[in-house]
């Protein structure tokens, strides 16, 4: 258990070692969202690709889908090369 001493200015005050035991948890912490983030990233990437997969299946199929081609294969190009998080993914 982490024992902390209370100051005058209300901060906490710890030994050395609970002090790098803190530190070791918060960089654990950040290393599993890290970890989190770019999983979702890579997630979102191959969703890019099948949508262009898609997108190129689809003038085979129908002749006359050109359009919904156009719109699969804008999409997954969009997915691949944008940095923002744009879709949502349940676990």
């Amino acid at each position: 258990m982490l024992n902390e001493v209370k100051t005058s200015y209300y901060e906490p005050l710890y030994m050395l070692t609970e002090a790098e035991k803190i530190i070791d948890l918060q960089r654990a912490r950040k290393s599993r969202q890290e970890a989190s983030k770019r999983m979702y990233f890579i997630k979102q990437r191959m969703c890019g690709v099948i949508m262009i997969i898609i997108g190129c299946l689809i003038p085979t199929i129908d002749n006359e889908a050109g359009m919904a081609a156009i719109v699969c294969i804008v999409i997954g190009i969009g997915l691949i090369i944008t940095r923002q998080m744009v879709m949502m993914f349940r676990r």
